[in-house]
């Protein structure tokens, strides 16, 4: 066994063979709404087969609609013919009436359909069925998996790390302890070759209220000067409350209205927004006024926002996590966060900053920050010292990114062939 307390790290990496990889395949393609609807004959067989708003409701409408379908082979026909049979079980006839207009990450990529979304649901289908006759507390999972707000938050993101761990040769059972005890981890992991046991805390960061609200506001506007389809640039000056939002939307419409109706350049300024609108015939002015102020034509430029989440990761989930975590045994916490954290910080430096705040938690092997975007990337991995960051595509569309920090601080030992395992499901 290896003791991880010890100063003889140097063994334990060449016990893993842990080493600089670099991944190459082929480049992720992002799912987009738009290449779906230009497909002509996948638009007139949904309105062949999807007639009533109750055919929306209607598994077996689906399951109608991939058998009609040319955009998949046959073997991609019988796997998700298979996963709307098995959905139709496990979540209920009336899942899809119950969930069409709350968001729900299951319907929606019921209704894309498209090679992507049906990558994702044949995973989802696959993964669930491998748990079903397991010893695991499936009927935990599935509760969650059901709901709205606990399938994105927990259902989701549970079964993505259980998943991981099975297929490395791990036996998972979901939230193995009593809801009545005080430390209640998500997932209790044995590895069957030498018996150990350790447990798995997870969280989902939400966007702070400050950054949704920032954004929301921010698309809105950004939609209002789209929608007309006349050139136009600016840039938000400052934040401003939604109370004010009505009258700088008005705003944006007159002055549109103007630029169109009289074929004119308009700009408009105060101490909120700075934009301007052009007619087709006078761009070249709007291209002059872009150029003086560095903004870009059809773009609206926004305040920045502080997307720096590291503080709430460390000051907030991580200690909180790790405390589930039953005393005197080993465990991981993994954090589910937003995109653009991991897209625009600097990986090295959250590392070297989760490694700080783990030296407290002498039990916690590590944690895992990761997050998924529709995002075109080659698969890329790095080690630094003992901790990995990379991405990787999943579901042929979607890249996910991902940060395992090591604690060089856990005292509980644990044999090569487990911490071997746990790396894989990382980096595979």
């Amino acid at each position: 066994m290896i003791n991880l307390a010890t100063e003889n790290k140097v063994c334990l990496w060449s016990v893993v063979s842990l080493k600089f990889i670099a991944f190459n395949s082929a480049t992720a393609h992002t799912l987009t709404v738009s290449s779906q609807l230009k497909n002509k004959h996948m638009s007139k067989l949904s309105f062949e087969i999807f007639k009533k708003v109750e055919d929306r409701y209607n598994w077996d409408k689906y399951i109608e609609f991939v058998e009609k379908t040319d955009d998949l082979d046959i073997d991609q026909k019988n796997r998700l013919i298979q996963a709307y049979l098995f959905f139709k079980t496990e979540l209920g006839k009336g899942f899809l009436k119950n969930t069409m207009r709350q968001n729900h990450i299951v319907t929606n990529y019921v209704l894309q359909r498209g090679k992507e979304p049906y990558s994702w649901l044949i995973w989802l289908s696959d993964s669930l069925s491998s748990f079903k006759y397991d010893d695991c507390n499936y009927d935990k999972l599935l509760n969650k998996i059901r709901q709205v707000e606990k399938s994105k938050m927990e259902g989701i993101p549970f079964l993505e790390i259980a998943d991981s761990y099975k297929k490395v040769g791990f036996e998972v059972v979901f939230e193995p302890l009593k809801s009545s005890a005080q430390k209640n981890p998500d997932l209790k992991v044995t590895n069957p070759e030498t018996k150990e046991i350790f447990f798995i805390e997870i969280s989902t960061l939400k966007i702070s209220d400050d950054r949704e609200k920032v954004s929301n506001i921010y698309h809105l506007i950004f939609e209002e000067f789209i929608s007309g389809f006349v050139p136009f640039s600016g840039k938000i000056l400052r934040r401003f409350d939604e109370n004010k939002l009505n009258k700088i939307l008005d705003v944006i419409r007159n002055t549109r209205r103007v630029a169109i109706t009289e074929n004119k350049f308009v700009t408009y300024r105060d101490k909120e927004i700075d934009f301007a609108f052009a007619s087709y015939d006078r761009r070249e002015e709007l291209e002059k006024w872009c150029a003086n102020k560095q903004y870009e034509i059809g773009n609206l430029l926004s305040l920045p926002i502080n997307i720096n989440e590291t503080k709430r990761i460390l000051g907030n989930k991580l200690p909180k996590k790790a405390l589930q975590i039953p005393s005197g045994s080993l465990g991981l916490v993994y954090i589910v966060i937003d995109s653009s954290h991991l897209t625009f910080q600097e990986p090295f430096e959250l590392i070297e900053a989760t490694e700080k705040g783990l030296k407290a938690f002498d039990n916690i092997l590590g944690v895992c920050i990761y997050s998924k975007i529709g995002y075109e990337s080659d698969n890329q991995g790095y080690f630094y010292k003992l901790h990995y960051y990379g991405n990787k595509t999943v579901f042929n569309s979607l890249r996910k990114d991902s940060i395992f920090v090591f604690n060089n601080h856990c005292k509980i030992q644990i044999f090569p062939n487990t911490i071997e395992k746990i790396y894989r499901t990382v980096i595979e």
